[in-house]
């Protein structure tokens, strides 16, 4: 009966850091996407003159999410995630 309650508490926490994790990711989306808003009259940059923002590539975006999950999943014993990230309205990076 013990394990069983460990076992809950465990899955209630990996789910309460991949929520909070995917509501995070959502606000500073949100917060970024407005940022590069330009008022209008304004002279806007070209797409080749903008600074690209966050990993430019699935390696790199692997080893920044690796660094991220992996103390946190060691310290609450979580067995394993699952992320997708969606780029320019395509799949930029999946893993599980």
């Amino acid at each position: 009966m013990n394990n069983l309650l460990i076992i809950k508490k465990s899955l209630a926490l990996s789910m309460t850091i991949m929520l909070t994790l995917a509501i995070l990711l959502s606000i500073v989306g949100s917060a970024m996407a407005q940022e590069n808003r330009v008022a209008p009259g304004r002279n806007v940059p070209t797409a080749s003159s903008q600074q690209q923002q966050g990993p430019t590539d699935p390696a790199e975006m692997e080893a920044f999410l690796n660094d991220l999950f992996a103390k946190d999943m060691e310290e609450h014993h979580i067995a394993g995630a699952a992320l997708s990230v969606v780029k320019a309205g395509k799949l930029f990076f999946a893993k599980g």
